[in-house]
């Protein structure tokens, strides 16, 4: 069978074409954290194999001047369908420059680097791509600023009122001419903290009368740290630190993304705040938004997760978890799946299992004293196709804030139905991955590492579009490594062709490449 898939849940595929008994020809993409701007961070359908991890393909640790670059550890790298973009900085005399990286996916080298505002107090935002308008947004410092995807030129900058720390853009992608950037800033001490909706779309006076880069509206949300906001059908979900100290919890709030009128706000059962992302899930045509929050005292179970329903704001139930600023994952209506912990105070890494009914749910599978697996920094994937979740393991010195030096594969069929852990654990890297088609991404001890075999590239011109075009500059330039075995031959061309003219020629010549 010959299936299409353009976008699944959070993830965009890019043209991915399914083949009978072939696999997926075109690169995929993991352009936002979690995978897309509703955060499932599940993928549907799902191309890596987990023996590639044996082995990196590839590790990027020098820039364009052969300097080593210190990655931020904790982030997610964001992936297009020929590169990889990771933020980090390089020991310059005295100075330490903060770039934005933008890293080829078939060799590892640096195409193109780009200066940023300095992350403030080891932020780990990651960074997003807007595939419509090749260009790539980061949230770093106390600004936002927006890049060319294919050239690293700057089309614009935001300053905000206050720095970003930990939480990663979202960007709209059903608004036609008027798409956004979501972003919230930091402001935990002071309780002044607010969500920014940014245009990102070009100015067109009867439909989007925003320059790009211009704040569309700001609402207050009190404390915060870490928030990313999740977007879905016009409703903006994000979550609040509160302040304990005074006994205001936190809370997941959600606007109206037209005007920023609050729809309505639900605090947390108990006296925790968020600080970190929500997640919005389907179920049954009916939209939730799930969150953990983060509680500074106490064990593994001190903390909570919820599940609030997405049109009213009524929570359905809440439960104890570990601490966490990772966003939970919806592995089915019945079971969520949370990364939290931190090693020391109280409580140390884990992955735990929520077993849900309607209206109430409970943790009922904890890695703790199995497994190091999880915690409070590592955003865990989900192949819900072949029933396997990814989770990063941090190290035990760093407080959490250190690259991952373990990646977990757990079958969460075993898990779920039989409370039983069944992983693969691949050592040397383990912060929270991106899955694109064939490829694993993820930062570790040595860098950013690359996993599984070269993604096809049909982009021959690099306009970051698939067309006739690319089969002129073939012709022009006398060839181009189409199926990435960096061999130029017939093979290549007839391959480009079979892109150009149509997925299920495409799928069929990837299957005869194969067998």
């Amino acid at each position: 069978m010959r299936r299409i898939v353009r976008q699944l849940g959070g993830c965009v595929l890019g043209l991915c074409v399914m083949g009978s008994g072939g696999r997926a020809l075109a690169q995929g993409t993991w352009t936002q954290y979690a995978g897309g701007p509703d955060r499932t961070s599940t993928l549907y359908m799902c191309e890596f194999e987990p023996s590639s991890l044996a082995s990196p393909a590839w590790t990027a640790q020098r820039d364009m001047m052969n300097r080593t670059i210190a990655f931020i550890a904790l982030q997610c790298p964001m992936v297009s369908r020929t590169n990889v973009f990771a933020i980090g900085s390089v020991q310059s005399g005295t100075s330490r420059l903060w770039r934005l990286y933008s890293i080829n996916r078939r060799t590892g080298s640096v195409v193109w680097e780009a200066p940023i505002p300095a992350a403030v107090s080891d932020s780990w935002s990651s960074v997003a791509i807007d595939a419509r308008l090749n260009q790539i947004v980061v949230a770093s410092g106390q600004s936002v600023s927006c890049f060319d995807l294919l050239t690293g030129m700057p089309r614009w900058q935001r300053p905000l009122t206050r720095s970003v720390i930990n939480a990663s853009p979202c960007i709209t992608q059903d608004r036609i001419l008027a798409n956004r950037v979501l972003i919230t800033d930091c402001d935990f001490a002071h309780g002044d903290g607010r969500l920014y909706c940014i245009n990102i779309d070009q100015y067109i006076p009867t439909i989007n009368p925003y320059q790009p880069g211009e704040i569309v509206w700001s609402a207050a949300l009190g404390g915060t740290n870490g928030n990313t906001p999740a977007y879905r059908d016009g409703i903006v979900y994000v979550a609040s630190a509160g302040n304990v100290d005074e006994g205001i919890p936190g809370a997941v709030q959600a606007f109206d993304i037209n005007c920023g009128r609050e729809l309505w706000r639900t605090e947390n059962e108990i006296y925790e705040g968020y600080f970190g992302g929500v997640g919005v899930s389907e179920e049954y045509g009916k939209l939730y938004v799930v969150a953990s929050s983060y509680g500074f005292y106490g064990n593994s179970l001190a903390s909570n997760t919820e599940k609030i329903d997405a049109e009213s704001g009524v929570r359905m139930w809440s439960t104890k978890s570990n601490r966490s600023a990772a966003i939970p994952i919806v592995i089915s209506p019945s079971f969520v799946m949370v990364s939290g912990g931190i090693q020391g105070f109280g409580t140390a890494p884990t992955v735990q299992l929520i077993t849900a009914k309607t209206y109430s749910a409970t943790t009922t599978w904890s890695s703790l004293g199995l497994s190091r697996m999880g915690g409070w920094s590592t955003q865990p994937v989900f192949d819900a196709e072949h029933h396997r979740l990814y989770a990063g393991e941090l190290p035990q010195t760093s407080g959490g804030f250190g690259a991952g030096i373990r990646l977990h594969v757990i079958d969460t069929n075993a898990l779920a139905m039989n409370g039983q852990l069944s992983e693969q654990v691949f050592s040397g890297f383990g912060s929270s991955p991106a899955i694109a088609g064939w490829n694993l991404y993820c930062m570790g001890s040595a860098g950013l590492c690359a996993f599984g075999p070269p993604p096809v590239n049909g982009d021959v011109n690099n306009d970051g579009q698939l067309g006739i075009e690319d089969i002129y500059e073939y012709l022009w330039i006398g060839g181009f490594d189409v199926d990435g075995n960096r061999v130029m031959d017939m093979a290549d061309f007839d391959l480009l062709n079979a892109l150009v003219r149509g997925p299920d020629e495409a799928a069929y010549m990837e299957w005869e490449r194969k067998h």
